[in-house]
This record gives structure tokens, C-alpha cells and sequence, in this order.
């Protein structure tokens, strides 16, 4: 999808506003959902409508990409995101682990789930990234993430 987002996305006919709309109400809807089962029936699952796995993650992504490809004249280099990309690969293989770690420690609290999801998120990127910034110092490690 990158691929074709790279090659034609400037030649979509479709506007910012439009993709920016799309991506806030879908996200909006999937996370009300995700709630709703999670307070109504008790199924507290990472992502039971937003799953990773799913359509609409795929969906989501390839808009945001859209986006940053019809925007790219008007965004300015971020040496912050440039990091960030650069750890991106590493980020996402050491996530799950830290995810698991992040839930156990949350878990001893009776905190509200939104604001469970945030310091999740929060924790786990924060920390990934410090983790792969200190990985990527070592030199057999750095090929890797």
C-alpha cells in the first residue's frame, strides 16, 4: 500500500478535510465500540474492534499515509519524528513484550480503562524507544533495530 500511496497518492481526488474526517470518525466509532463491549459485556480486549489484525487498521493506515503524502510540500523536517522513524522497527518488535509488562503493572490498579490505555501507551512507547536508542548503540545490535 505504501508503494501505491508513494507512486499516485497526489493524483487521488480526495481532499485533506475529507481523509482527516474519515480517519477521526472511524477512529471515533471503533473506539466507542471497543468501550461499549468493554463496559457492557466485560470483554476487556486490546483492540476488540480496532484489532490490529483487522480491515480497519489497514484502512486507517493507508488514509494516514494518504494524508502525509497530499500534505508532504507543507510539513517540515521533525528531527523528533526522524528519530522516531529511525526506531520504528525496533519499536515494534519490542512493543508486545513491553505491552505484556505495562498490563501486569496497570492491572494492580482499579484505574479507569481510558485512562488505562493512555499510561499504557504512553509507558510502552516512551520506554521502547528509550530501550531501542540504547540497543542501537551496540554495534552487532544495530543491524537489527
Amino acid at each position: 500500500m505504501g508503494y501505491f500511496v508513494n507512486q499516485y497518492g497526489k493524483d487521488l481526488k480526495v481532499s485533506s478535510f475529507t481523509l482527516i474526517l474519515t480517519l477521526l470518525s472511524i477512529i471515533s466509532l471503533g473506539s466507542l465500540l471497543n468501550y461499549y463491549v468493554a463496559m457492557k459485556f466485560g470483554i476487556i480486549n486490546d483492540g476488540f474492534v480496532l484489532t490490529n489484525k483487522g480491515p480497519i487498521v489497514f484502512i486507517i493506515t493507508s488514509m494516514i499515509l494518504l494524508l502525509f503524502k497530499k500534505n508532504e510540500e507543507r510539513l517540515k523536517r521533525s528531527d523528533i519524528i526522524l528519530s522516531i522513524s529511525d526506531a520504528s522497527f525496533g519499536i515494534y518488535l519490542i512493543h508486545p513484550f513491553l505491552l505484556k509488562i505495562t498490563f501486569s503493572l496497570l492491572s494492580r490498579y482499579e484505574l479507569n480503562i481510558v485512562l488505562n490505555m493512555l499510561l499504557s501507551f504512553l509507558v510502552v512507547f516512551i520506554s521502547s524507544l528509550i530501550i531501542i536508542r540504547i540497543m542501537k548503540r551496540i554495534k552487532y545490535i544495530r543491524a537489527v533495530c
